[in-house]
């Protein structure tokens, strides 16, 4: 049993305002994530950039690898996996691919481990400007870890 409720005719009925809608990854307006006309994927990517930019160094942006390729399997097509970089910038001889995350999704954390054995490439993450003004420090001085892109050029 339902509840009734009557309303007398010519009551404006009044109903909640409704919430702009966010998103699920909390992504701001692409307005408040455009620099010089290229719209990025968030606030930190577009800050990330404008510091390398300010520092002379133009990384290469939204490098795709392809971590599977489509198929069909009884009759069922399959899309191809793909991952798609941040970045891709050479420091002192040494290529990075570089990733600006706030958190990590589950599909993400897939996506990393997808990219270490096809490709044998490990992700730099960087989560803030700071954080990546010490890696590019670090690599500079020559500083190679398991970020550093085992595959040739």
């Amino acid at each position: 049993m339902g509840i009734s409720i009557t309303i007398p005719k010519g009551t404006p009925v009044k109903y909640p305002e409704e919430q702009p809608k966010r998103n699920k990854f909390n992504i701001s307006k692409k307005s408040d994530r455009t620099l010089n006309g290229i719209v990025f994927d968030s606030k930190m990517e577009m800050k990330v950039w404008e510091w390398l930019a300010q520092n002379s160094m133009v990384p290469e942006r939204q490098i795709s690898f392809e971590l599977q390729p489509k198929f069909e399997l009884n009759g069922v097509k399959y899309r191809a996996i793909t991952y798609v970089a941040d970045f891709a910038l050479e420091v002192a001889g040494h290529r990075y691919i570089i990733d600006v995350k706030g958190f990590r999704t589950p599909d993400y954390a897939l996506k990393l481990k997808l990219m270490a054995y096809v490709h044998k490439i490990a992700i730099v993450e960087i989560k803030s400007v700071k954080q990546m003004r010490e890696f590019i420090d670090r690599a500079r001085q020559g500083f190679v870890t398991a970020q550093k892109i085992l595959a040739p050029k």
